[in-house]
């Protein structure tokens, strides 16, 4: 897969060598809605990870926009607009439901509004 960024084009092994991500983590960053300069050269989230939890009530998660709806059994994805919270739906993985997100973030904000790094 080729991208464009400026007047360049190179394929994502190339772009991946100037960056800190891997070839899969630019090509997930951009189908999720991240803009390709930001998908390339912004350096993954160092938030620390969240310890694991033994107890499934208490599931906790890393991505803007996704929580843990304990009745459905099921991540649940919604983003706020203008005052205005939007349901963006039930997903059973929580990366689905962190790419909805993007994907509503992108249509929604535009280029400015802040994405999850996956």
């Amino acid at each position: 897969m080729e991208l464009t960024i400026g007047n360049q084009t190179k394929t994502l092994e190339q772009w991946s060598e100037q960056s800190t991500l891997t070839p899969l983590e630019i090509h997930l960053r951009i189908s999720s809605g991240v803009p390709a300069e930001r998908a390339v050269f912004q350096e993954k989230n160092d938030d620390p990870e969240y310890p694991p939890n033994d107890n499934p009530r208490k599931r906790h998660t890393r991505f803007r926009g996704v929580t843990w709806h304990a009745k459905k059994h099921r991540w649940y994805a919604r983003i706020r607009v203008d005052c205005i919270n939007y349901g963006l739906g039930y997903h059973r993985e929580e990366l689905a439901a962190a790419i909805a997100y993007n994907k509503a973030a992108r249509e929604m904000l535009g280029g400015d509004a802040e994405y999850n790094y996956l």
